[in-house]
């Protein structure tokens, strides 16, 4: 996952890929969460707290086979009444009784895996440098490399950001 810019409303997709490291095939439950860097208790999204049990029982990731992976992905609506600032995010992988709410003696919430905290992104107030009647649009060319599919990905991202800005 790497750090990006976005905007109030905007909407983010979250994903990443599960190692089942374990003695034998594998299910977990999948909890993100989203702070303030600075007081990691001010939470601005908790996947366990507020997405409805629907889309919380999709992060449920079921069978994964020993030594394989597995993805998980869900989509985070930026608040529009966000603030401005940078963002951490933390990934945990429990056991379902989370999910399910079991607390038994035999059942119980069981933590396998916590990432830390490491930085998602910077939220920014929404700005354009789109042009007025009496600016010219500012233009850029970009000269990068085929290096990697995922460098090719980060370059159409950025061209989309300035496309979007009004470059």
């Amino acid at each position: 996952m790497s750090t990006r810019v976005a905007k109030p409303g905007e909407e983010i997709i979250i994903s990443g890929e599960i190692v089942n490291d374990g003695l034998r095939f594998g299910t977990t439950y999948v909890v993100v969460i989203i702070a303030d860097p600075y007081d990691h208790s001010r939470e601005v999204f908790n996947s366990d707290k507020d997405l409805p049990v629907h889309f919380k029982r999709s992060l449920r990731i079921v069978d994964i086979p020993r030594f394989k992976t597995a993805p998980f992905a869900l989509t985070w609506s930026i608040p529009k009444k966000i603030e401005s600032g940078v963002y951490d995010i933390k990934i945990q992988l429990w056991n379902p009784s989370k999910l399910f709410k079991k607390n038994t003696k035999k059942f119980y919430p069981y933590l396998f895996y916590d990432s830390g905290w490491s930085g998602l992104l910077e939220i920014t107030e929404e700005t354009s440098l789109s042009n007025t009647e009496n600016q010219k649009r500012p233009r850029v060319f970009i000269s990068y490399s085929w290096y990697t599919e995922t460098h090719q990905i980060w370059v159409q991202e950025l061209a989309d950001e300035l496309v979007k800005n009004g470059i």
